[in-house]
């Protein structure tokens, strides 16, 4: 037993040793987006499942923690946006414009464009699964439909900047504390349902 336990371990050690090492190219920006493509699809599917299986409740919080989480996400990078837009401004003897600032973040994201579109389409396919159990009283449902809209703001806000690097520091602060207000009024909201 002992000797082919060892003649196993001799066995992993030599093939471990004479593994080639392997070396892939950087990815290009097709196959970047070819990925982002597959893996939103993937996240539609699993995103439709879980509702499936959620009570009403589950799925009005699980609604609010995606959207809390999406819109998180986009203000972190518009603070990426803003943080290099306030170096080029300083390493430049032109300020950067705000076209220039939506090339620069074009060029950034254009390979993740499937996976934002993916989240679009898993918000949208909530609230109306949402609708459809005729389980959540209007009020609730308009906080909701807000957030959902909010979510849509801060995209356009971030990745399409406009105006100057202030002004678009100062959109992203009212953004991200419209944000919370809302989050915390639809928590409120939520309480009631299981």
């Amino acid at each position: 037993m002992k000797k082919i336990v060892l003649e196993i371990l001799i066995g992993c050690v030599a093939l471990s040793a004479g593994c080639v090492k392997v070396h892939f190219e950087p990815e290009t920006k097709q196959q970047q987006t070819d990925a982002a493509m597959l893996q939103g699809k993937d996240m539609r599917s699993q995103w439709a499942e879980r509702l499936r299986a959620e009570s009403t409740g589950q799925k009005l919080r699980t609604t609010k923690t995606f959207v809390d989480s999406v819109v998180s996400q986009y203000l972190q990078y518009g603070d990426l946006v803003a943080e290099r837009w306030r170096a080029g401004n300083q390493s430049q003897p032109q300020p950067m414009t705000d076209i220039d600032a939506r090339a620069m973040v074009s060029k950034g994201t254009e390979a993740q464009h499937p996976m934002f579109k993916a989240y679009e389409d898993m918000l949208e396919y909530a609230i109306e699964q949402i609708k459809l159990t005729h389980e959540v009283d209007d009020s609730t449902m308009v906080l909701l439909t807000k957030y959902g809209d909010h979510l849509y703001a801060t995209y356009s806000a971030v990745f399409y900047p406009t105006g100057t690097e202030e002004q678009f520091e100062e959109r992203l602060y009212q953004l991200r504390r419209q944000g919370q207000e809302m989050s915390r009024d639809l928590a409120q909201s939520l309480q009631v349902y299981r």
